[in-house]
């Protein structure tokens, strides 16, 4: 239902990230979205069998999903979320598997224009955006990071962040798979979705302008 990101596990399964819970229709699914799991078992060339690996309150439009070995990340701000499956069943269940929060404060909770999906380089580092919604977040390596924007967060606009730079807008950042060492390899975008790194690492990314 209404499906903002893909991606695809080593055993061909689809993770789908659903966003019906997106703005003006915040509350349609109390229960939270959902990350469903689309899978052919007979190889016909469609899926014929549908699951749901999570499901929470917390999920509200979640922009981004990424599986990672028995990691799936899943890009909901104010957080960027970590599961682990650990079991391999294909659903996350409290008690048995993992559920951590990697980096948080991202701004535009059920907006298009905040945390996007996650992607891994060939050099093991993870690589994310996040469209002009602004941000203040803190790595793993103790760097805080400020994002202002005219579109939101206009009071930290202007403010170094620890790396000594001034940020603006949306941004392009990579960081260890841990959450250490996040670097800003642009800004001052709009809205660029999701980037692909190549084998070369190299990045693309697309981007949109208003008006």
């Amino acid at each position: 239902h209404n499906p903002t990101n893909i991606d695809f596990d080593a055993s061909g399964r689809l993770y789908v990230a659903e966003g019906v819970n997106y703005r003006g229709k915040g509350g349609r699914r109390p229960e939270g979205d959902r990350i469903v799991i689309l899978e052919d078992s007979d190889g016909s060339g469609s899926a014929d069998k549908v699951s749901v690996f999570v499901q929470e309150p917390a999920l509200a439009s979640p922009l981004g999903v990424a599986v990672l070995d028995d990691r799936i990340l899943v890009s909901q701000p104010p957080e960027l979320l970590a599961y682990t499956d650990k079991n391999g069943d294909g659903k996350i269940e409290e008690g048995v598997d993992g559920r951590e929060v990697v980096l948080t404060g991202f701004g535009g909770r059920q907006h298009d224009h905040s945390l996007h999906s996650l992607t891994a380089g060939p050099n093991g580092q993870w690589y994310f955006n996040q469209g002009n919604t602004g941000a203040k977040f803190t790595d793993r390596s103790g760097k805080t990071f400020y994002m202002g924007s005219p579109y939101q967060m206009q009071d930290i606009a202007g403010h170094p962040s620890d790396d000594g730079h001034v940020w603006i807008g949306g941004f392009l950042a990579r960081m260890n798979p841990d959450g250490t060492n996040v670097t800003i390899l642009g800004h001052n975008f709009r809205n660029s979705y999701e980037q692909a790194v190549t084998s070369f690492g190299d990045i693309f990314q697309s981007d949109n302008d208003d008006p």
